[in-house]
């Protein structure tokens, strides 16, 4: 997963806080699977942009593309800042699984 914020160069005080999946895959009602297997992240300050990424091993046998969206979707990504010049803060809060999108490999 990839969390990409452009125009960083006029913004302060970035915050971004992402859900805990591990508990949200391995807690599916009615299922005794252990999905979410281990994970790791990086952030990284590029030129005008903030990018924020997250790598897991998950176990998806039984699950359709549907239920992977419903599973993102109920942690949401929650990001805020403080625009410079008026020192306005401002926040935005979505889920991964209104993005996301699936590669076979």
């Amino acid at each position: 997963m990839i969390l990409t914020l452009r125009g960083t160069d006029s913004l302060s005080d970035i915050q971004v806080k992402l859900p805990h999946y591990r508990e949200a895959f391995n807690n599916i009602k009615d299922d005794q699977q252990i999905r979410y297997w281990f994970g790791s992240g990086a952030d990284e300050e590029q030129e005008n942009k903030n990018i924020y990424t997250r790598e897991f091993v998950l176990y998806t046998k039984g699950l359709n593309d549907k239920q992977i969206k419903e599973i993102l979707a109920t942690g949401k990504i929650k990001t805020s800042w403080v625009l410079k010049d008026t020192k306005t803060k401002a926040q935005a809060e979505f889920g991964a699984g209104e993005n996301i999108e699936f590669e076979a490999k």
